[in-house]
């Protein structure tokens, strides 16, 4: 979530830039999964931040939280790009995690984003 809310802040979406917080990350499977989460946002980014959009009714995905926005990103980017990863975890990691680190209510609109953009991908799937 550290790195998609860096990114944003920044608004650099470099793989290399990211690539370097490696050297904190000591489990192997910790480093594919990061890799794997980077490289998918970053070669997806535009495609991931329309489907959010689409699942966003109330407003634009540029005025959402950046944390809150973060959290949503790296779940969406868990469905839609890592295929072992099960969606429920997605979804309960970032709502767990909005609890920690975002607005005491905002765990109720990640989870309905989240709900969203699972049944707006499943409606694409069917």
């Amino acid at each position: 979530m550290k790195m998609f809310y860096q990114m944003d802040i920044r608004n650099e979406y470099d793989h290399f830039e990211y690539e370097q917080s490696l050297e904190n990350i000591k489990r192997e499977i910790e480093k594919k999964y990061f890799l794997d989460v980077l490289h998918s946002y970053i070669n997806n980014r535009e495609v991931i931040d329309e489907k959010i959009q689409k699942a966003i009714t109330s407003r634009s995905i540029h005025k959402i939280g950046k944390i809150e926005l973060a959290l949503i990103r790296v779940a969406a980017t868990e469905i839609d790009y890592l295929k072992d990863f099960p969606v429920e975890v997605a979804v309960n990691e970032a709502i767990e995690l909005s609890k920690i680190y975002a607005t005491e209510k905002s765990y109720i609109f990640i989870n309905g984003v989240l709900g969203r953009y699972i049944e707006n991908k499943e409606q694409v799937n069917s």
